[in-house]
């Protein structure tokens, strides 16, 4: 057996309970063996982080079965585990059976009470969702028509109209073949489906929509006409409604593709809190549990189903997530990231850098100021910085996962700038927000090696964007949003942004857009240090050692000249930055497209780009190096 695995599977829950360490002290060095089913495992445990109890750190190391060197950490396998105090976790009174099968009635029990009490008492969940507000997509899947187990069927919902509430389900369809909606199938699924004819995945979500005791089910691959690109058009427009209003989103999170499902055999002792019981000559005594720092990470944020990129967007407008994993059940809303390890709550260190290393994307949704909520005073500007904040990391996101139709970056993600307008109350351009340009501009690709699944970053052939838009590039993007409270000047003058949307709907689709910029252009030459890893810019021929250049992709089509377009100049930790975009021209007068960004980042560097050594004042003028401003466009 596996060694590494096995342990590491053992931190996820527990193959035991510890019950002490004897007289093992953190400053021994030495190892303990402790017995496990099914294996031995050495281990030395000694103490990490200092400060109180709750929070400490355990490193774990256990023996690798292919050493890589001869010194001690390359023959072991070093984990780090939080601890917790047993009374700080909270746990229900009741026991709760951690059954061999992920579709258990213990499981359905669990996720019942998990959907009734928040849609009975999480105040934040109801009010971003109000449970009075009907709204129905254009179909559904009725899964218990004339008491049938064994059929389901397609019903219109303005033939129909429900008055009960729907589930949608997420999913990695996989490149199997199984019975969709088509033009030339409507009308015999809206008669009846066979569910023996239907993948697992979407099997087991008609099962659990049953048990959850909710008459409707929403299926993208059964609800929206495969075949008919109008209205899969119309049907993807409204994604934002129909995650939103459900009243819950069933995640087949562990699940590659359609086949494998939702349920999952298990090892009931691997789900089951690890509780081990410290004697040590420390402060540190007592009851802890060991919480694995990776529990959320690894089996939500990194699991198949959320390296799609069209989940983000569910996951984000659905008010209530629950998550079927290879392990466990897991549990996700505005209030509460939950697990059957930890049903009341996954533990937090009282330490601001949590144990638990997660999203919290239900937290940070931007439909609600929870500032105010606490009772902590938060002025509108705070409150759009934090709006900000989210959107940044929902782009960050965004673009690590994957899409199967390049061209449907745009639109995949076209609910989420549809919540946030009203709260930012501004223009969205293509993934950018008009108000916030200068800095919004100011993104780049972070790995343009290896951006997409081990291939460069790309600039599609098929238009999508404008090229100062992330949205045209299919690479992993770091965005342009400064810190809070970063001290900046804003060089160049935006005079106008603009796109063009080829309907009423500038979220899904554009077909152009320009911004007008009036600033300084300074022409450079770039080299390439590092096998396409490292890139220097050298504006006027100048030869530097702190001008960094981030191309937008890897391509031999990136011309020798391009110019320098200074946006940002701030003084952080005694150093000066100039932040700015490399630019090409287009051929056309006046007219330039984006290639990259770069960043000057030493006083006679950014003097390159700056006439005087600048100070932080309101009052003073920027004097540009011997170079007058002119107006252009991007394109």
């Amino acid at each position: 057996m596996n060694l590494q695995l096995t342990f590491a599977q053992l931190l996820v829950g527990a193959a035991i309970r510890v019950r002490s360490f004897g007289d093992l002290r953190s400053n021994s060095g030495r190892s303990k063996l402790i017995k496990c089913d099914p294996v031995r495992i050495s281990v030395s445990v000694r103490e990490v982080t200092p400060g109180d109890a709750a929070e400490k750190t355990l490193e774990i190391a256990f023996p690798l079965d292919y050493p890589e060197s001869d010194d001690w950490y390359g023959r072991f396998c070093v984990k780090h585990v939080g601890l917790m105090p047993v009374q700080d976790v909270e746990q229900p009174e009741h026991d709760y059976e951690i059954a061999h099968h992920t579709a258990s009635d213990s499981n359905f029990a669990l996720a019942k009470t998990w959907v009734d009490t928040c849609v009975s008492n999480h105040t934040s969940c109801t009010k971003n969702n109000p449970m009075g507000e009907l709204w129905f997509p254009t179909r559904l899947i009725d899964i218990n028509p004339m008491g049938s187990h064994s059929e389901v069927r397609i019903v219109i919902s303005s033939n129909h109209l429900p008055m009960s509430p729907y589930i949608t389900l997420s999913h990695c369809w996989g490149s199997g073949k199984f019975p969709k909606l088509l033009m030339g199938s409507l009308e015999t699924m809206k008669d009846r489906i066979a569910v023996c004819t239907l993948p697992n995945t979407f099997r087991h979500a008609i099962q659990i929509t049953r048990r959850l005791g909710i008459k409707y089910l929403w299926i993208d691959a059964l609800c929206i006409v495969q075949d008919s690109d109008e209205d899969w058009q119309r049907e993807a427009a409204t994604m934002r409604n129909v995650y939103k209003y459900a009243i819950c989103n069933i995640a087949a999170t562990g699940a590659a593709d359609s086949t494998v499902g939702c349920f999952w055999d298990r090892n009931p002792l691997l789900v089951r809190p690890c509780e081990i019981d410290i004697s040590w000559d420390l402060p540190l005594t007592g009851n802890y549990y060991c919480v694995d720092r990776s529990l959320w990470t690894k089996n939500v944020g990194e699991a198949p189903l959320n390296r799609r990129a069209w989940v983000a967007q569910e996951r984000l407008l659905s008010p209530r997530v629950l998550h079927f994993g290879s392990q466990q059940m897991f549990w996700e809303c505005h209030e509460l990231e939950a697990c059957e390890s930890y049903r009341c709550g996954i533990p937090r260190s009282r330490d601001p850098l949590s144990f638990i290393v997660r999203t919290g994307l239900k937290r940070l949704n931007p439909s609600e100021n929870r500032r105010a909520q606490e009772g902590v005073s938060s002025s509108m500007s705070e409150f759009k910085f934090d709006a900000l904040e989210y959107w940044d990391g929902i782009v960050d996101l965004y673009t690590r996962s994957s899409l199967t139709r390049k061209e449907d970056k745009l639109i995949a993600i076209s609910g989420v700038p549809k919540e946030m307008r009203r709260i930012l109350d501004d223009e969205y351009l293509a993934g950018l927000w008009k108000k916030q340009l200068p800095t919004q501009l100011l993104w780049f690709v972070s790995r343009p090696m290896i951006a997409d699944n081990g291939r460069p970053s790309t600039r599609p052939q098929i238009y999508r964007a404008p090229s100062w838009s992330w949205v045209s590039i299919d690479g992993c993007v770091v965005p342009g949003n400064l810190g809070k409270g970063d001290e900046w000047d804003l060089l160049p003058t935006c005079l106008d942004a603009s796109i063009d949307p080829p309907g009423e709907d500038s979220t899904v689709k554009v077909t152009g857009g320009c911004v007008r910029v009036r600033g300084i252009l300074k022409p450079a030459t770039w080299e390439c240090l590092w096998a396409g890893r490292l890139y220097e810019l050298f504006p006027c021929g100048e030869k530097t050692e702190s001008n960094t250049f981030w191309p937008d992709e890897i391509s031999f089509s990136l011309p020798a000249e391009v110019f320098c377009l200074p946006l940002l100049s701030r003084f952080w930790n005694q150093t000066r930055f100039v932040d700015g975009l490399v630019l090409a021209s287009t051929n056309n007068q006046d007219e330039f497209r984006r290639v990259g960004k770069f960043r000057a980042q030493d006083e006679d560097d950014c003097r390159l780009f700056l006439k005087h050594k600048l100070t932080l004042s309101s009052r003073r003028t920027v004097v540009f190096h011997d170079l007058e401003e002119r107006s252009f466009n991007m394109v």
